[in-house]
């Protein structure tokens, strides 16, 4: 998967957030013309943040892609913006194949909690549904954290009930946001293996592609997920 980032502004404050304060250090990515040059026939592109759909050209960079022989496009993205009417359709048509969804909750209150942005799941929930009705499939990355894992098979019931094709379930990491709010997000590996293993059955049984931790390159679930984007202390490692 060839991942271009677009830059790190984004509309939600997530208490996990990898990229931290590269939010502020790198609002739009000033190398993302030349990234953009290098897509090449047959590659699988993904468009990721912070939230691409902020930028206004996101269209017109899938465009671009496609034209220089992209297989597929997937964008990374809380799909807040896709509640707007008409723009999933603008997505569409510019060629956008697949979406990247971040959901951190099974309900409003939890996946508010998360995201610091009171409406984001009703947001995200009517972009995903004006996603479908535009054609856009669509995977949900669940980062879990000590105040969702217990609800992880929830999750992959809403994902399922909104027309999901895959399920992406990685623990939060000590970079960035999670860091900074160690002890009320990072959360105990062994308390959420049992809710891990309930949420795959749960996945599979209802039909949906399954993918943990970093790794997203299984063929099954690569259409849907665009892979671990940069996290803060990448930043300043020089990764």
């Amino acid at each position: 998967m060839r991942r271009i980032e677009v830059g790190f502004t984004c509309n939600n404050h997530c208490v996990f957030c990898a990229p931290g304060n590269l939010r502020e250090r790198l609002p739009q990515n000033p190398e993302l013309a030349s990234e953009l040059s290098e897509v090449a026939e047959g590659d699988r592109v993904a468009f990721v943040g912070g939230e691409p759909t902020l930028f206004d050209e996101l269209s017109s960079w899938v465009r671009q892609a496609k034209e220089h022989g992209a297989a597929s496009v997937v964008v990374q993205t809380n799909a807040r913006r896709l509640a707007v009417q008409g723009y999933a359709k603008e997505l569409a048509a510019a060629g956008v194949d697949a979406l990247d969804v971040s959901m951190a909750g099974s309900t409003e209150a939890m996946h508010d909690y998360h995201t610091t942005v009171e409406g984001s799941f009703r947001q995200t929930v009517a972009g995903l549904r004006r996603a479908r009705a535009a054609g856009i499939a669509f995977g949900i990355t669940v980062v879990i954290t000590r105040s969702n894992y217990r609800h992880l098979p929830e999750i992959a019931h809403v994902a399922h009930t909104l027309g999901a094709r895959g399920l992406h379930l990685a623990a939060a990491e000590a970079v960035g946001s999670a860091a900074l709010n160690a002890a009320s997000v990072l959360p105990n590996r062994e308390l959420v293996a049992p809710y891990l293993e309930a949420a795959i059955r749960r996945a599979r049984q209802l039909g949906l592609s399954v993918v943990t931790g970093a790794d997203t390159g299984a063929e099954s679930a690569r259409q849907w997920f665009a892979g671990r984007g940069r996290a803060e202390d990448d930043s300043a490692a020089g990764v």
